[in-house]
């Protein structure tokens, strides 16, 4: 999915990218930490969930600009989150370029 500007357009998209799967309040919340979290500049590249019929636990996993990385203490005020990881994307001294990040949330 193209992740759009807007983190309300983005949630949007999100949404109608889901539409058919039965419990919508809960998929409303993943869509709305999905939202957040591209809000604090990361870039969602895929994500999945474990449980079924309710989520259990999500996975993300995303990229951010090595600038924003002060911006991701943002993602462990949500008492949900269980874990992040933060990687450096690249050659740290020469190249700077991004952050590959993983977090996994409890439902």
């Amino acid at each position: 999915m193209e992740a759009a500007a807007n983190p309300k357009e983005f949630e949007k998209s999100l949404m109608d990218s889901l539409k058919g799967i039965d419990d919508s309040a809960q998929l409303r919340e993943v869509s709305k930490l999905l939202a957040q979290y591209h809000s604090l500049g990361l870039t969602v590249e895929r994500w999945w969930k474990y449980g079924q019929p309710r989520i259990d636990v999500l996975k993300v996993v995303g990229r951010t600009p090595l600038e924003n990385f002060g911006k991701l203490d943002g993602l462990l005020k949500d008492e949900r989150v269980a874990g992040l990881k933060v990687f450096v994307r690249g050659i740290p001294a020469v190249l700077k370029k991004s952050l590959d990040v993983e977090v996994t949330v409890n439902f």
